[in-house]
């Protein structure tokens, strides 16, 4: 799983996104789903990932975000 999660940050995933509430799920991020399924490594990596994007944001620097997270990832 970790590596489709990588594919899929480096895709352009936002991994802040929260999902559409339904009638049987609240609404929740990537990040948030990996805590309830207990998949530590999926969390630990899209925590990187937000706050990676998030300290870019503060720069206005998100243009940066792909070719970083692509150097952290690999």
């Amino acid at each position: 799983r970790k590596d489709i999660v990588k594919m899929l940050l480096l895709g352009g995933a936002d991994p802040a996104r929260r999902s559409q509430r339904t009638a049987r799920h609240d609404a929740q991020t990537p990040g948030e789903v990996a805590v309830q399924v207990q998949d530590h490594k999926i969390e630990q990596l899209l925590r990187q990932a937000v706050a990676l994007r998030e300290w870019l944001a503060s720069f206005d620097s998100l243009a940066l975000y792909l070719p970083l997270l692509r150097e952290e990832l690999w």
